[in-house]
């Protein structure tokens, strides 16, 4: 059996920062690894958003990207850009 790549380790450390109900801004390749492992694991109810509009998807596979059409799978809404960042900045996150 081999040990954890560094790729496998840094997406676990990512998921393990998200909490349960938190908002999460991911964007393309780990930190949409780590956001969907989290989701997987112990925050399934944390709220996903990806600049090219999904809001709260339940992904199946790992996109290419946060503009791939699997980013919609399950998504509460599919907005845009400009309602995303306008939802994040309303939010007081930013």
């Amino acid at each position: 059996m081999r040990g954890a790549t560094t790729t496998e380790l840094m997406a676990v450390a990512a998921a393990r920062e998200i909490a349960d109900g938190e908002v999460v801004f991911a964007g393309t390749g780990l930190p949409m690894l780590g956001a969907m492992l989290a989701q997987r694991t112990h925050a399934p109810n944390m709220t996903l958003l990806f600049e090219a509009g999904a809001i709260d998807p339940r992904m199946l596979h790992l996109p290419m990207s946060v503009g791939d059409s699997r980013t919609l799978v399950g998504a509460a809404q599919a907005a845009g850009l400009f309602e995303v960042f306008t939802y994040i900045l309303q939010g007081g996150r930013v």
